[in-house]
């Protein structure tokens, strides 16, 4: 019997660039966590996207209608790339892009970010939250100083980010510790999400890890499809969530226009979506 190629129909007028393919964590819910050695050594070595292709690309999808960005990796940390700001900076001065955001582990000196943040017009950030240091480091496989150096960046947005609506704090776990710092920030306004609970978003990699797995659902219709996902060599992808391995990749950008590879986009059974634990 043939295999049924289905189609993508729909698309949203926002996509995911992935600038970076490194990070200083090996957090339990990340791709990164549950491959191989080999490869993500292989994946690691892709590096970073140069900021010139960077503006290549986006003024690229900026001509096909694209207005939001998102440049949350699936296994990365923006705060790594050196020229984060220069390609944060062409977003925000481009009077064709409406909003940016990105995710951040947040244990890097944020002194810079938050400064950037009060400036701009455009840009929101999002922070993955776990609660006490035993959790987080137990979840991140992190260590002390990089959990003091995320207290830290907590208190500096608190005292210092003028539009606590910027921020976007995400409790990962039903039974966190809400530090004071942290109720500090929800006092003053930031967005404290709980919807996201055990949404892991690593193909269903995680089951040995999260007792609760069998509970989660999907339901509606898969967001990472509707957006697609840039990678670093041009490539575009429909998946900028789990499919580490590149399985359904659709053409590159920097050879045809993306118009083309969103209409072209076909989903034909890839096991990362028969995997997918994402509760949507």
């Amino acid at each position: 019997m043939k295999d049924v190629v289905q189609t993508v129909q729909n698309f949203i007028d926002e996509i995911n660039i992935q600038i970076i393919n490194r990070c200083n964590l090996k957090c339990n819910f990340c791709p990164r966590a549950n491959i191989d050695e080999s490869s993500l050594k292989e994946i690691e070595s892709t590096g970073t996207m140069s900021t010139s292709m960077f503006i290549d690309i986006v003024d690229r999808c900026i001509s096909a209608g694209i207005k939001h960005f998102c440049l949350t990796p699936r296994m990365g940390e923006v705060l790594i790339d050196t020229k984060l700001f220069d390609k944060l900076k062409y977003l925000e001065e481009h009077p064709a892009v409406s909003t940016y955001f990105f995710s951040t582990n947040l244990t890097y000196d944020a002194r810079t970010l938050i400064e950037y943040l009060n400036s701009s017009r455009k840009c929101t950030i999002e922070v993955s939250y776990y609660g006490n240091k035993d959790r987080f480091i137990e979840t991140t496989e992190g260590n002390e100083k990089f959990y003091q150096i995320f207290l830290e960046n907590l208190a500096r947005i608190s005292a210092s980010l003028q539009h606590k609506s910027k921020l976007t704090l995400v409790q990962r776990f039903e039974d966190e510790e809400v530090l004071p710092v942290v109720k500090m920030l929800i006092s003053q306004g930031i967005v404290y999400n709980t919807k996201e609970t055990r949404n892991f978003n690593i193909g269903g990699l995680l089951k040995n890890n999260v007792p609760t797995y069998d509970t989660i659902t999907r339901n509606g219709e898969c967001p990472t499809k509707l957006t697609g996902c840039i990678l670093i060599n041009g490539d575009y992808n429909l998946c900028y969530m789990n499919d580490v391995h590149n399985t359904m990749t659709q053409g590159n950008i920097l050879k045809t226009d993306l118009k083309t590879l969103r209409k072209n986009a076909i989903l034909d059974g890839h096991e990362c979506c028969r995997l997918c634990d994402e509760s949507w």
